[in-house]
């Protein structure tokens, strides 16, 4: 009888191993997708639209928005949206109820947060990862559904935020390569 109950132990731990492996392997292969999507862009701008297709295609985000610090003196924990999924949302100011930049989060139910302020609506929008990328700047990514993220779902958006402020700190610099070349 103590055999067969090692034996079963053994085939539980091998199919716990198997699990393990397997979900490390779909992980693997979702950031190997993306940073193949990332990597073979023609330009810092694709690259960082290509970061908000993947968290499209592998978290099922509707609005994925990056976000830099406001001065001290707007409001407190205001922020200016510089990168978006959507481009009429670049340049507007958004205030959450909670300061994006201090550290990661995952939000299943935005209603408990309270009141947003700026000028972006979240009211279509029930869960939500914060990713601060450095103090001054922080990736958002939205989705309609009330549950919360997967915590390999959170691995992702910490990996793609890296990439994320690489991309737009090379599209400032190409913006103002071309700003010098043209002057």
């Amino acid at each position: 009888m103590a055999e067969g109950e090692r034996l079963r132990e053994a085939l539980l731990e091998l199919q716990m191993m198997r699990d393990r492996e397997a979900r490390t392997l779909a992980d693997t292969q979702t950031l190997l997708d993306c940073l193949e999507a990332y990597t073979t862009a023609p330009n810092a701008g694709a690259a960082l639209a290509s970061i908000f297709v993947s968290l499209q295609q592998k978290l099922g985000a509707t609005l994925t928005l990056l976000v830099t610090a406001s001065d001290a003196d707007q409001e407190p924990q205001g922020a200016t949206i510089t990168a978006s999924d959507d481009p009429a949302l670049l340049g507007q100011r958004i205030a959450p109820p909670f300061d994006p930049f201090g550290r990661a989060r995952n939000i299943s139910n935005l209603a408990l947060l309270g009141a947003w302020g700026g000028g972006v609506e979240v009211d279509g929008f029930q869960s939500l990862i914060v990713m601060p990328a450095s103090p001054n700047l922080a990736l958002l990514t939205f989705r309609p559904p009330p549950t919360a993220f997967r915590r390999d779902d959170l691995r992702l958006v910490d990996r793609l935020t890296g990439l994320a402020s690489q991309a737009l700190r090379a599209s400032d610099l190409a913006k103002e390569n071309t700003l010098l070349a043209a002057t």
